[in-house]
């Protein structure tokens, strides 16, 4: 690897995109872009190279993803939609490797995929020149609207019918969703229910010492002009009534100045704590509602029945006609003379006269 530290890769990846930026225009990738190269001309050489290799992959394969998992790479990792997949890790600032290590990792990739891909004299003029060849393969594959890995259509009144882009490389590895079995989502649901409950009910004390805090003040201010002031504070209607005939002439609960307007901001944040105190409440009913029920069911002869031994077995009907090897079978006369009988068929009775109408009867 020739290059040396990350801001030389920084200031030659940006030279270099800027440069096969100005040449590609608004043509993408299936466009010939770079033609009439030489070898001593590796800046536009190898994007030659790199086009005609990347197209014909494409078009015999029709998805990169399952091409760069396919590469002789263990650190390749795909999506859990399988549409993209995680190379090395990526600075915010640009799509360079992030550390040391990335920069190792997308050159170790590279030179997988390039001897998987290409003859050996071709590979070894890629080698000779693998700043280049590594810049332009992140360049390919990150710039906007010009790699299309998949035909997707966007049509929209403003812009009509456009191609949508998207980057199949990842800037970070994705995260695999942990497979949780039954038991223990049960017990994460059920602790998940005892932080809820928790929690609502420590916001639902500091509601209650809050609301108590502001009929303290109601209470003092109130006093101050009518000592034998009592009202209930859990009837509403009273509370809005009291309320307002402090604000009423000639009353004598009238308060007048300042202290009227620190009343009336008083009862305005009491019914805002009052609903808070009702919300709460409905979150904890909510919470107790949706706490799962977990019965276990103990194993077949695992009670242990002390002293007294286990309970005998229930009894077991016999029918009548089942063979048990203790009860002797009798028929009795009568039903042996029906069990004939029913064996011998009932003549059928002629009749010799069938009236035409129920009137003839």
């Amino acid at each position: 690897m020739a290059s040396t530290t990350a801001t030389d890769m920084a200031r030659s990846f940006k030279t270099l995109s800027a440069f096969w930026k100005t040449k590609a225009g608004r043509r993408d990738h299936v466009v010939p872009i770079f033609t009439n190269t030489r070898s001593n001309e590796p800046k536009t050489h190898i994007p030659f190279l790199l086009t005609n290799l990347f197209n014909a992959l494409h078009k015999s394969h029709g998805d990169f993803v399952t091409i760069f998992k396919n590469c002789h790479s263990v650190n390749v990792k795909v999506s859990n939609d399988q549409t993209t997949v995680w190379i090395y890790s990526m600075r915010q600032s640009d799509a360079l490797p992030k550390s040391a290590q990335d920069v190792e990792i997308l050159y170790g990739f590279v030179k997988a995929f390039l001897d998987q891909h290409l003859d050996s004299t071709t590979y070894s003029y890629m080698l000779a020149n693998i700043n280049i060849t590594v810049y332009f393969f992140i360049w390919f594959f990150t710039t906007p609207n010009f790699f299309f890995n998949k035909t997707e259509i966007s049509h929209t009144t403003r812009n009509g019918v456009n191609k949508v882009w998207r980057s199949i490389l990842l800037i970070k590895p994705p995260t695999t969703p942990a497979s949780n079995s039954a038991s223990n989502s049960a017990s994460n649901s059920a602790s998940n229910h005892i932080k809820g409950v928790h929690h609502q009910n420590n916001i639902l004390s500091n509601l209650e010492t809050q609301k108590q805090n502001i009929i303290t003040n109601i209470n003092t201010i109130i006093c101050s002009v009518c000592v034998d002031f009592n009202i209930d504070w859990t009837d509403d209607v009273a509370v809005r009534i009291a309320i307002a005939q402090t604000m009423q002439l000639n009353h004598k609960l009238y308060i007048n100045g300042k202290k009227q307007k620190k009343i009336q901001r008083l009862y305005q944040d009491l019914q805002k704590i009052s609903t808070k105190i009702k919300t709460a409440h409905k979150s904890i009913r909510k919470e107790h509602n949706n706490m799962s029920v977990i019965i276990e069911v103990p194993e077949e002869d695992s009670y242990d029945w002390g002293n007294c031994g286990s309970p005998p077995d229930p009894p077991k009907l016999v029918r009548q006609n089942a063979q048990h090897p203790h009860i002797e079978h009798t028929l009795s006369p009568s039903y042996a003379a029906s069990d004939n009988t029913l064996n011998c068929p009932l003549p059928i009775h002629s009749i010799e006269h069938v009236p035409d109408s129920w009137e003839d009867l």
